[in-house]
């Protein structure tokens, strides 16, 4: 499927048409593992110099750093516009901009769409409804339980006009995880959508507080066309007939005087792949942040666009997409990521572009900038680059650093004096960012979670000087010597086998390379008696398709040393995900290579070389998997 299906290809070659997708950011100078993977063998990455091999390149690299430098001082000319009008928050913002951009088009759902007039004058219902029906007041909190949809972002808009702290639910949670994470986000009002009401069901059996009358839960239908279930009724409040009472007109800003940009607007929950999901705290500054870095470095416009798919009660889907609305321009939200309706959005809101073909599709149209991002909901620090590398000059600005870790004793090297040490040019490490909780600034803030002690176990003290903070990004990545950063491995995923660290996401891109695969991922299991965990590949094949062995074999061996190979190979259905699409590796590696406990094909492979001239693909029985446990098998 090419990309021209569906787009005009006039509307694309215009370099004032910013076509973003939240579900594929991709970079404007892609980087890979196996180029920050040579780092570890004194390589420098990938010889950086080829990124600038012609004039005209470097002159676009020039150009776009320069667009880079004005959109940083722009946004420091704005957030001291904004400070300067205290008290100010997210609220007065999109204030701000609904009345500036009354008549424009702010979200596209489905057959629906809102004006700013007509989105705003929703969210001041809900306001006056929070105010009156809920008794809610500026530094409560309100657990949202609502799937993507128009009527998730008139709940918080019209909470932040109140100064309420709105915790986002992840919407796959039920039973047991979703109590966990409605009881820590320490609401008493429920916001839920008819469409979730089932999940609820299971939990609010064991929420004991919902009957006893502790919480409150308003079931929020807005436009869609399906009612809950009558039962619900006899414990929860039809939340749409008491927003009909309401007028539409905006709250006093007197009621959110109080609320500071440092204050939190979200509670926004981690994926969970190691335990419980922790609520981490996002300001009304950290999102103003977001808004403004996409309106600024994007260039964006009122013509403008975003394409959301991925899920609100997250971050990328959430707050990222925001920043249209500061150029008055719309969000195209999708209820949930479909890859067969994708094009079909494409087409009808005019909006795509696919991460595989980044450079032909700016090349050919004539597109200067792609965006990338990296960074985290709880974090203090964030990269954005035109072009992928973080310039010298503002280096000092940009509090993010390399210091070196042992992977093998999980632990940070440090000095004779106790202090932690920077990377070299190459040498890969963990991402750090100072904390600078300084209301002044944009970087360095770190907000943490509501539980103290998760919040503790991110700081890391003692790092360049004595009594010094920095964020704890648990993400390993490197440098070379223009200044570009690369994405390694996330700190656990990472694993030793035969005394070398294997960095999954390297092993993940060779086999992803490989025809009809759909999805990969890449773990360490332990092996009894056996120094470090073997690597073992999940692999999902293409729908009605089987894994060319021979091929496999082949391209791992050709683009991959003997110790990144996968000893095993697990084929599957389809893999597991979180919330926000991640694999749940951890569940995997709890499974092992039992093949009584696992109901999946897998293989133990043997790669060409002195002992076999093609190499092969064995499949695992319990008498295999005993000899390996019991070191009779050589692996």
């Amino acid at each position: 499927m090419t990309l021209e299906r569906g787009l005009d290809e006039r509307s694309l070659a215009r370099a004032d048409e910013a076509l973003l997708s939240l579900a594929y950011v991709v970079a404007d100078k892609p980087s890979t593992a196996e180029e920050a993977a040579a780092s570890s063998s004194g390589k420098l990455l990938g010889q950086e110099m080829g990124a600038l091999e012609s004039l005209g390149e470097r002159l676009r690299v020039y150009k776009t750093g320069a667009k880079m430098v004005t959109s940083v001082i722009k946004m420091g000319l704005d957030l001291h516009s904004a400070l300067r009008r205290n008290p100010y928050t997210l609220a007065d913002t999109w204030e701000d901009v609904s009345k500036q951009f009354v008549q424009n088009v702010a979200l596209l759902f489905e057959d629906q769409s809102y004006t700013y007039g007509e989105l705003n004058h929703a969210a001041n219902r809900v306001a006056n409804w929070g105010r009156e029906d809920a008794q809610l007041k500026a530094g409560d909190v309100v657990a949202l339980f609502m799937q993507n949809r128009p009527e998730f972002f008139i709940t918080w808009l019209g909470m932040a006009k109140l100064g309420v702290t709105t915790a986002l639910i992840n919407t796959n949670l039920n039973g047991k995880p979703l109590e966990h994470v409605l009881k820590v986000s320490q609401a008493r009002t429920l916001i839920i959508g008819p469409e979730q009401l089932d999940h609820f069901e299971t939990t609010r059996q064991t929420l004991k507080t919902v009957d006893e009358g502790e919480w409150s839960v308003w079931v929020f239908q807005g436009r869609e066309a399906t009612a809950p279930n009558p039962l619900a009724w006899q414990w929860a409040k039809d939340m749409d007939v008491r927003l009909s009472a309401h007028d539409e007109y905006n709250t006093p800003s007197s009621l959110r005087a109080g609320v500071k940009m440092v204050d939190p607007l979200f509670l926004i929950y981690t994926s969970g792949t190691t335990g419980l999901p922790k609520p981490c705290k996002v300001s009304h500054k950290k999102v103003w942040g977001y808004m403004q870095l996409w309106y600024r470095f994007a260039n964006l416009t009122s013509r403008d666009r975003i394409y959301v798919t991925l899920p609100a009660y997250h971050s990328n889907g959430g707050t990222l997409s925001l920043s249209a609305w500061m150029a008055g321009g719309a969000i195209v939200l999708r209820r949930k990521f479909s890859a067969s309706a994708f094009w079909d959005d494409a087409r009808k809101y005019r909006n795509g572009l696919r991460g595989d073909i980044w450079d032909g599709f700016r090349k050919r149209f004539g597109i200067e900038t792609i965006l990338e991002f990296y960074g985290a909901t709880e974090g203090n620090i964030g990269l954005l680059n035109y072009n992928g590398r973080l310039p010298y000059f503002l280096r000092p600005a940009v509090p993010f650093r390399l210091i070196k870790y042992d992977v093998e004793n999980d632990a940070h090297i440090r000095t004779a004096d106790g202090f932690c040490i920077e990377c070299p040019v190459g040498e890969v490490g963990e991402g750090i960012g100072r904390i600078d909780n300084d209301p002044n600034k944009m970087t360095g803030n770190f907000d943490g979670y509501t539980d103290p002690q998760a919040t503790k176990k991110k700081i890391l003290t003692d790092v360049f000087e004595k009594g010094d903070q920095w964020f704890r990004t648990g993400d390993l990545l490197a440098k070379d010597f223009l200044g570009y950063f690369y994405f390694v491995d996330r700190i656990g995923d990472t694993f030793r086998w035969k005394g070398e660290n294997v960095a999954t996401s390297e092993v993940e891109m060779v086999i992803n390379s490989l025809p009809n695969i759909v999805e990969v991922t890449v773990y360490g299991v332990p092996i009894p008696g056996k120094d470090g965990r073997a690597g073992m590949a999940a692999i999902a094949p293409t729908p009605g398709t089987t894994l060319d062995v021979e091929q496999y074999l082949k391209v791992v061996t050709e683009q991959l040393p003997a110790y990144a190979r996968p000893v095993f190979v697990r084929v599957m259905g389809e893999i597991d995900t979180t919330s926000t699409f991640k694999h749940n590796k951890a569940h995997l590696v709890k499974q092992g290579f039992d093949p009584e406990a696992i109901t999946d094909a897998i293989y133990l492979v043997t790669y060409p070389g002195k002992h076999t001239a093609s190499g092969s693909f064995t499949r695992l029985d319990r008498q295999l998997a005993d000899a390996i446990a019991q070191g009779k098998h050589d692996i």
